[in-house]
């Protein structure tokens, strides 16, 4: 067995194409909301500014993405 260990951190990037519909707002203004990654569930928080952002880009887009890319904490 490996005795010596190597720090790092874990990023990650997850893209969506809908509207998450269960959503929490905190007293910040930050939104958070699940994403089913399967076998996973991964929680997110952001600003609400992104949030009304992806709400203009739905009501103007016919097919639109997001790039959501954060580091995992555990």
């Amino acid at each position: 067995m490996l005795a010596e260990w190597v720090t790092g951190k874990m990023e990650f990037k997850i893209k969506i194409n809908e509207l998450p519909t269960d959503i929490e707002i905190s007293a910040k203004k930050l939104v958070a909301f699940v994403i089913d990654i399967n076998p996973n569930k991964v929680k997110v928080n952001f600003r609400l500014k992104t949030c009304s952002m992806w709400q203009k880009a739905a009501t103007d887009y016919l097919v639109w993405v997001a790039a959501i890319s954060g580091v995992l904490w555990v």
